[in-house]
């Protein structure tokens, strides 16, 4: 099971030079090439899940929309041979079941999508996407907080994966919430020797506009064995797909 994580960077942005009409084509191309079973993106917009999608024929999205534009910000995409069984949604604040609500010190509202998937061999997968706010601390805090509490109300023979820009780095006060509720980094998992691959989001290649830390997870828990994890650097054509690194996972299903 290959499972991606892609902050695709939001289509509404004036990026000079990174447009969105600029970088649709690479985007396009670096996700089919890793060829996900399942795939989390962050930001993007209605057009942008479309045209993702468009290059992924055999998978289809899901996921709750996010206020005020109606975007599908936190969409799943799935490999059309995996069933869905369940599926679900929740805000990121003290209210998680009002759509829309802003938790704590965040500038805008954030929201989990998760589904629960079942392999060809009957295995059951779930999947949480998330985007933790870039400016409130408290927030990215408290909602690492909702994201254990989520995690650990599934029995624990449940295979969870969490994908997502959660805008902290490693050994911060969220990442180690997540870690002490029993959520492992697959990218420390599978490369034991190399803990942290360093800064994913890289800021269109400018310095000064990326972050010092890697942000961008993918992390697992549960009877789940890493085989691989991997950064995405491709740049088809020299053109950037966005302002950060994609990532993905392989991972196999502990007996």
């Amino acid at each position: 099971m290959r499972v991606m994580s892609a902050n695709v960077r939001n289509a509404d942005r004036c990026d000079d030079g990174h447009s969105w009409e600029h970088r649709k084509a690479s985007v396009r191309t670096v996700i089919a090439n890793c060829e996900p079973d399942l795939l989390g993106l962050q930001e993007a917009t209605n057009a942008q899940v479309e045209t993702i999608a468009a290059a992924l024929p055999d998978h289809s999205w899901h996921g709750v929309t996010q206020a005020p534009n109606d975007h599908p910000r936190n969409a799943l995409l799935v490999r059309n041979s995996l069933d869905i069984v369940e599926s679900g949604g929740y805000w990121l604040s003290p209210t998680p079941q009002i759509a829309g609500s802003i938790g704590w010190d965040a500038k805008y509202p954030r929201h989990a999508n998760w589904l629960v998937v079942a392999d060809t061999n009957g295995t059951q997968w779930r999947i949480v996407n998330t985007h933790l706010d870039h400016e409130g601390t408290a927030a990215r805090s408290q909602a690492a907080q909702l994201l254990a509490a989520d995690g650990a109300a599934w029995p624990s023979h449940m295979r969870q994966l969490l994908v997502g820009d959660l805008n902290t780095g490693t050994g911060t006060d969220p990442i180690r919430t997540l870690e002490s509720s029993g959520w492992r980094d697959t990218w420390a998992a599978a490369h034991p020797t190399d803990t942290d691959p360093g800064p994913t989001r890289h800021g269109f290649g400018v310095p000064a506009d990326s972050h010092p830390q890697r942000i961008d997870w993918i992390m697992a828990r549960g009877p789940v064995h890493v085989v691989s994890s991997e950064l995405v650097l491709d740049r088809p054509d020299g053109v950037w797909p966005s302002d950060h690194f994609f990532i993905w996972a392989d991972v196999i299903a502990n007996v």
